[in-house]
């Protein structure tokens, strides 16, 4: 069911498997109204997460970069 606009949330997407993150992010558009970013590294989701509101963020557990536990500062 697709939310109104003002309550649309920003979903980051962090996984190093570019059709893993293909398939959720067409997954996430699909059932919920958002906008979906996709890193395809650790550095490149806090690169993200700087620069923009983020409401969720879903991550692969294990990349080669490093662990995707690694938690920025929230804001």
């Amino acid at each position: 069911m697709p939310l109104p606009d003002s309550q649309a949330v920003t979903i980051l997407l962090v996984d190093d498997d570019v059709e893993q993150r293909e398939y959720l992010a067409f997954k996430f558009k699909e059932q919920v109204s958002c906008e979906v970013l996709n890193a395809k590294s650790v550095d490149e989701a806090l690169a993200l997460i700087a620069t923009h509101q983020i409401d969720i963020v879903v991550t692969d557990y294990l990349m080669p970069e490093g662990e995707g536990t690694v938690r920025p500062k929230c804001r």
